[in-house]
């Protein structure tokens, strides 16, 4: 498989196969693997190939690189440059492969400092700035009505609902990555570089990127929790449901990891 990919590339790219090798790297999740292709002696990847591990998961691959081009398409320019260029899908012995613009770069971690934090806060309040799509009021109907695509039994939804109560409020909705964690941000120069977008728009809940980056940071929400508090100030979200909200989305987050599993 690796000659027919590398004999692929080498078409493609005008490269002559010998001077063309292929690093297989780690992560991707279930049915696809992951390649970096290099040119010669070039130190730098000068793309990433996504590649289904079996035919059946060539739809997963055609819809994330359709999602990574949805995301490019859709934002403003100063947000366009944060987003990788998709390249284009291929076919490699009946199994699809996507080809995109290897990211370069200084990876963040679960130990960031404030500077950091706020340079990754500033791109998420403008990117989720730009991906508002509207505004809904929520209150248990509306919860009831984003926990049913998960299935679950009784008992899960009503200790779910039980924490959100009463309240009835209008807030944003707003397409989010959908898998915001530090192993998908890169610093380079002055900007972010951000990587995996196979879920973007998928979850339009109001902080969710947030919530679920800020988890996996040193402290975790409670040593981060001004930034929430800032996030919800700047889309004019109440603060009496910060509480409940953070707490919510935090199940849900569960719930997406349980269902992407089946």
């Amino acid at each position: 498989m690796i000659t027919s990919i590398k004999n692929k590339l080498s078409e493609k790219y005008n490269i002559k196969t010998n001077e063309l090798n292929l690093v297989k790297t780690r992560g991707g999740g279930a049915g696809k693997v992951l390649f970096f292709a290099f040119s010669g002696r070039q130190k730098t990847p000068f793309l990433c190939a996504k590649m289904s591990s079996l035919e059946r998961y060539n739809v997963l691959i055609e819809s994330e690189f359709n999602s990574l081009a949805a995301a490019k398409n859709s934002l403003p320019d100063n947000l366009k440059i944060t987003v990788p260029n998709p390249l284009e899908l291929t076919c490699v012995n009946g199994r699809l492969m996507a080809l995109e613009e290897f990211v370069l770069g200084r990876q963040a971690g679960p130990y960031m400092d404030s500077q950091d934090l706020n340079t990754v806060f500033d791109w998420l309040y403008r990117f989720h700035k730009a991906n508002i799509v509207g505004k809904k009021t929520v209150s248990q109907g509306f919860l009831s009505e984003v926990l049913s695509k998960y299935n679950l039994e009784d008992k899960t939804d009503n200790d779910i609902l039980k924490i959100w109560g009463n309240l009835s409020v209008q807030m944003p909705i707003i397409k989010q990555h959908g898998d915001f964690h530090f192993a998908n941000v890169f610093f380079r120069e002055n900007t972010l570089k951000i990587i995996d977008w196979a879920n973007y728009g998928k979850i339009i809940l109001p902080a969710y990127d947030l919530v679920f980056f800020l988890r996996r940071q040193r402290g975790g929400i409670e040593a981060n929790k001004k930034m929430i508090f800032d996030y919800f100030n700047y889309f004019s979200i109440p603060e009496k449901v910060l509480e409940p909200w953070v707490k919510i989305l935090g199940i849900i987050e569960n719930l997406e990891k349980w269902s992407r599993k089946k």
